[in-house]
């Protein structure tokens, strides 16, 4: 009898104990459910929040009304002192978002879109915030070097020697000057206007044993002259580039519509031959041009636009000569070739590129970054027209002096070990010419640039 006892015991306890973990088992089984759902929802309305934004971005390019309104000086601010906004509300596959655009100036505006997504008996719900603007006005307002994005988009000096000619220094943020740094900016003597300013929307800092050899002013948010018109300066955006849209002075469409392309290839101790009569390369047909000059040949780019389809790598020891502009929707980098420096052909590894201005476009723009790197002029390099980048403009141990005569513009400026010296001497003409706000000795600089530019992109939950 006992022994029946202790065994109904025991089995009673084994069935309770098989009873608890089959409930934990169904439990963190609902539990994986719901948190799976939870995230595939999550993840749903975050590109569902996406779309909205997008869509906003295309109505702002497209729509007329949006458009007319998200730069009109009448609405931005009213005589309220209210600025222009719109909404939009989609329901989209189960889902919906609604949109919101403020304008924060003419041209300026803040997007902020949030979606939801049911699940279960719940709903999933992400919120995105965007930053956008379209360049107004004056390009780079007599700034040899100019830095043009909004908030955190900075001039970085460091352990570099720097000469602005004629012209101003400009930084839509902040400008620092560190490690042993010389920065001189002067005047241009043949204008009424007073040059030779360092201008930062945010602050500038000198440390480390820099220093500034000239300067007529320095207007930001930490220091103002007499000189200063205010303090710190108006906010200036990057000027936006035409690179690729279907309008006849786009870039792209000049390039494809261009006479007499002609490209020559150089071989070293060869007799130079034309290789190519296209205007615009892909990225591997330009690739494919520079090896076959070969090391230490150069490439002549005679055309007026050169435009590439993708990344420009200038390495390997060739030299490219550019007569007009060289044009790519992707980045352009010269130098960075550690190879050749394991193979003890420090000499051959180095790249060089110059430009030369024809009356026309001339210099070197990029929809990406820009870069020049340790392996990038051994020879003092010598640029006319503007450098142009959409993001980042890099200098990074160049051994070489580098001229260059026109603007030196990106959205974000590095110059670091630039020991030998980087001078920019400013020529708004070719700044102009450059930036294809000038076509022919015909203006054809737009109010507002063709572009909607995204300065930040933020998921905010």
């Amino acid at each position: 009898m006992n022994e029946k006892g202790t065994v109904l015991i025991i089995s009673t306890i084994i069935v309770a104990v098989l009873m608890a973990i089959g409930a934990y088992l169904l439990s963190s089984t609902v539990v994986e459910t719901r948190i799976s759902t939870s995230m595939e929802g999550a993840e749903k309305a975050y590109y569902l929040a996406e779309s909205g934004i997008n869509e906003a971005v295309w109505k702002l390019e497209n729509d007329t009304e949006w458009n007319d309104n998200f730069i009109s000086s009448n609405l931005n601010p009213d005589g309220e002192g209210n600025y222009w906004s719109d909404s939009i509300t989609r329901s989209v596959g189960g889902g919906s978002y609604e949109v919101v655009v403020e304008n924060t100036a003419v041209g300026q505006a803040e997007i902020t879109a949030t979606a939801t997504v049911p699940f279960m008996e719940r709903e999933a719900k992400r919120e995105v915030e965007v930053a956008v603007f379209r360049s107004i006005d004056g390009p780079t307002e007599d700034a040899a070097i100019f830095s043009g994005g909004r908030g955190g988009e900075n001039i970085h000096i460091i352990n570099s020697q720097v000469t602005i000619n004629d012209g101003n220094l400009f930084s839509n943020h902040h400008i620092t000057l560190s490690l042993g740094s010389s920065l001189a900016v002067y005047d241009d003597p043949d204008t009424e206007e007073l040059e030779g300013k360092i201008l930062a929307t945010g602050f500038f800092s000198s440390s480390g044993g820099s220093e500034i050899i000239n300067y007529n002013a320095i207007c930001s948010r930490n220091e103002c002259y007499e000189e200063c018109e205010q303090c710190p300066p108006e906010d200036v955006s990057l000027p936006m580039v035409d690179f690729d849209s279907d309008e006849e002075d786009s870039f792209k469409s000049r390039a494809e519509g261009g006479s007499d392309c002609s490209i020559v290839c150089h071989p070293e101790g060869g007799s130079p031959y034309q290789c190519s009569d296209e205007c615009v390369l892909s990225s591997r047909e330009f690739d494919d041009l520079l090896w076959e000059v070969g090391e230490k040949g150069k490439l002549v780019l005679e055309n007026d636009i050169t435009y590439v389809t993708g990344h420009v790598n200038l390495r390997g020891g060739r030299h490219l000569e550019v007569n007009g502009a060289l044009v790519a929707d992707g980045n352009i980098t010269v130098g960075d070739n550690y190879s050749w420096i394991s193979k003890g052909r420090r000499d051959e590894g180095f790249s060089h590129v110059e430009t030369n201005y024809q009356d026309g476009p001339s210099g070197l723009l990029s929809k990406g970054k820009i870069s020049f790197g340790n392996y990038s002029f051994k020879e003092e390099g010598y640029i006319e027209g503007v450098v142009y980048a959409v993001n980042t403009v890099t200098m990074t141990g160049v051994p070489e002096k580098i001229n260059i005569k026109g603007g030196f513009i990106g959205r974000k400026m590095d110059i670091i070990s630039v020991t030998e010296g980087l001078e920019v001497t400013l020529d708004n003409e070719k700044i102009m010419y450059g930036l294809g706000y000038m076509i022919e000795g015909e203006s054809t600089y737009p109010e507002f640039s063709p572009v909607i530019q995204i300065d930040h992109w933020e998921e905010v939950y």
